[in-house]
């Protein structure tokens, strides 16, 4: 058929970007800084860009009883086509999905391309 549009697109709407943003666990370890307790994952998107999520795990005291315990945050990076990677502007979840409107994954045998 042509002149169709896809239907499988993952980043379709808020809620499958959200879900695709959740899952970066899925997308393969790019990147680790273990001296800073970072960890950064990578996905390639269609229009030559890219996704990176930067999971920061933090151990917060909770008091005598509970003790240490280590929470986990992550900030999203878009970066552009042939630009370089900068910390210069991190997102979060929401800001992130809407920032993945009408960009399409990289894909091959339905298979996210990292």
């Amino acid at each position: 058929m042509t002149g169709s549009k896809r239907t499988d697109n993952p980043l379709s709407n808020g809620d499958k970007r959200q879900e695709f943003l959740d899952a970066y666990h899925s997308w393969g370890v790019w990147l680790t800084t273990p001296e800073l307790d970072l960890t950064y994952y990578r996905c390639a998107l269609s229009n030559g860009s890219c996704v990176i999520a930067m999971e920061h795990k933090t151990r917060i005291y909770h008091g005598y009883r509970d003790g240490y315990k280590f929470e986990v945050s992550v900030r999203y990076f878009i970066k552009p086509a042939g630009e370089p990677f900068t910390l210069n502007t991190a997102y979060g979840l929401q800001t992130a999905a809407e920032m993945l409107k009408g960009v399409n994954l990289c894909t091959q045998n339905n298979r996210i391309y990292q």
